[in-house]
């Protein structure tokens, strides 16, 4: 094989792995967001169940975890209830094996969309 040979295979290598790369760590990044994501409607799931924070209604959607923006992992809790009110946790991590996280409350709105900023009614 050439020298010029080996430069082009070099060349074409290192721009497949430049362009391979990003995708790569984007997959396993979002990988770690929906784990994180499962761990946090888990660990609400158990503290629910202890009565510590609002009961999410039994619709799909009723319980969204988010994060400021896209690169960062999942932070805030959205609990929709079975009485229309929305409350908003902010997750916690924790040194707890059986609870990975803990919830403190952030704010709640009634089913009209209008803030309550008393503590929550569960």
């Amino acid at each position: 094989m050439k020298t010029s040979e080996k430069v082009v295979c070099a060349v074409v290598v290192f721009v497949c792995g430049g362009v391979l790369l990003p995708i790569a760590q984007e997959w396993l990044w979002t990988m770690k967001r929906n784990q994180v994501r499962s761990q946090i409607k888990a660990s609400y799931a158990v503290c629910a169940s202890r009565g510590e924070v609002a009961a999410p209604a039994t619709n799909s959607d009723a319980l969204r975890c988010s994060a400021p923006c896209f690169w960062s992992l999942p932070q805030s809790v959205r609990v929709k209830a079975a009485s229309g009110h929305i409350f908003v946790y902010m997750a916690q991590s924790t040194t707890n094996a059986t609870n990975p996280y803990t919830f403190r409350f952030i704010s709640e709105s009634d089913a009209q969309g209008n803030r309550i900023t008393n503590a929550p009614s569960l």
